[in-house]
């Protein structure tokens, strides 16, 4: 891992993820620039910084479209003569993370790998080859029911080398000079030791824990900043792409700003979102000048609902935009906002604030006049609607 004042590179398997990331090497004072990777074989610098944090949408596709897109964005940031990468992975072990790192090592030359995908900050350890959250196992979890990758088990093996082979490495054991790695770690304490064995030709993969204490073994430490206090423009484009999520009427911004929101019609689930109904919507939105959008119906199992939900999603909201820039717009769930996002014109971010960890406002490059905040389904809003 690089020390102070050695350019990084970060490759994420999707977008709320790399905005993690980035809040991360900003807290800890670093210059940081998200880009929205769209599949490009080569890559242009979008300015000096010190983290490039790159956002795929590999979770989200089949395995062997993320492998085509692994192998694009290797060969991308190893003709950038980057050496000193991180995979950003998802912390309960979704998407296609073990033929990732393995493209990844492929490509780049790297022998070894060390991922520490858990977060023992929130509760999310590994132990004795098993994945808890909360001291529960993750198959007794909400991740049993996600869409795409239930939790069919606790056994990280399973979970993770079902296909590919791959070492658990306990507390006491050691790395050697190949092969892929996934340790063990109930505390902060045990991840601080795993990063203190990241050195040159080890590619360090896994969540923010991890990667927070492989920059402070770095030497770089966190500045102090004054804590968000909460959204002060009415003007919102407020989108819950998590399934099940809570109204938006339960946040006292949106109360006080008389915001209006609608469950979006459980049609989108199947096929295209109703052409009056998105009339509807974008009239609302003029009318109020805001607008919230989530999703609370029965859950729907399987990829194609998930894609199908979240590709209308972005279409919708697009729309919205057409229609007018808000100065906020705050999306809840990954895929939902690569959806959004890649529709736009927008594709270099800089990082302005981290709410909490993980809920991360930054502004395009392009258009500094908006700031959009950025939350994966299953962590907190910190001050963000206070």
């Amino acid at each position: 891992m690089p020390t102070a004042n050695r350019q990084l590179i970060v490759i994420a398997d999707d977008i709320t993820g790399a905005a993690e990331i980035a809040g991360i090497g900003w807290r800890l004072g670093l210059r940081v620039n998200l880009v929205m990777y769209r599949g490009e074989e080569t890559i242009a610098w979008p300015e000096p910084c010190d983290l490039l944090v790159f956002a795929t949408d590999t979770r989200s596709m089949t395995e062997a479209k993320a492998v085509e897109e692994t192998v694009r964005i290797a060969h991308a940031v190893k003709n950038m003569g980057c050496t000193h990468i991180f995979k950003k992975t998802d912390s309960a072990l979704r998407g296609h993370i073990a033929i990732e790192l393995r493209t990844l090592m492929e490509i780049t030359g790297i022998t070894c790998a060390l991922l520490l995908p858990q977060n023992p900050s929130r509760g999310r350890t590994i132990e004795k080859g098993t994945y808890y959250i909360d001291k529960t196992p993750l198959n007794k979890t909400t991740f049993a029911n996600d869409p795409e990758f239930p939790a069919t088990t606790a056994k990280v093996s399973k979970l993770l080398f079902h296909k590919h082979s791959g070492t658990i490495l306990t507390p006491r054991k050691r790395m050697r000079k190949r092969g892929l790695y996934i340790a063990e770690a109930a505390t902060i304490e045990d991840v601080k030791r795993r990063a203190g064995e990241i050195k040159e030709g080890i590619l360090a993969a896994g969540g923010a824990d991890f990667f927070t204490a492989c920059l402070t073994a770095g030497g770089y430490t966190a500045n102090a900043f004054t804590p968000f206090e909460g959204i002060r423009s009415k003007h919102a484009l407020i989108v819950l792409g998590s399934t099940n999520s809570h109204s938006p009427a339960d946040f006292s911004y949106v109360r006080r700003q008389d915001i209006v929101q609608y469950n979006i019609p459980a049609v989108l689930f199947y096929r295209e979102a109703p052409q009056q109904w998105i009339e509807k919507m974008k009239r609302a939105y003029v009318r109020h000048d805001s607008l919230g959008l989530y999703i609370n119906h029965p859950l729907r199992k399987g990829r194609d609902i998930a894609l199908r939900l979240r590709e209308e999603m972005g279409k919708v909201v697009v729309a919205l935009l057409s229609e007018r820039i808000p100065q906020e717009l705050i999306i809840e769930g990954g895929a939902t906002a690569f959806s959004i996002l890649k529709r736009t014109a927008w594709s270099i971010f800089s990082v302005e604030c981290e709410v909490i960890p993980g809920v991360i406002r930054m502004t395009p490059v392009r258009n500094p006049d908006i700031t959009i905040t950025l939350k994966p389904g299953s962590y907190p809003w910190g001050n963000l609607f206070k």
